[in-house]
């Protein structure tokens, strides 16, 4: 799998900026686009919101409508770790 950096820079997520990068993944048979942040961020009322499919979609489109929708659901955070994948 290649996965190249599209997008680097800093995305606001309650009131904190956190380091966020879109990538362009391509595997044999599949094109698809992901997003990643640095830290990583949790919020007790939705520990598991913002992995697995919410990270990733197959445009730019549909990836970044799911980005903002996670900049609106994210309200508070209750744990900050370093992302070891960024």
């Amino acid at each position: 799998m290649e996965k190249r950096i599209l997008f680097e820079g800093k995305v606001l997520l309650v009131g904190e900026l956190v380091d966020f990068r879109i990538y362009k993944n391509v595997e044999e048979d599949m094109i698809y686009y992901s997003y990643d942040v640095n830290p990583e961020v949790r919020d007790e009322t939705q520990m598991n919101f913002h992995n697995g499919e919410t990270k990733r979609a197959k445009d730019l489109e549909t990836l970044l409508f799911r980005v903002s929708m996670f900049q609106k659901e994210f309200t508070k955070i209750v744990e900050q770790r370093v992302n070891m994948s960024f």
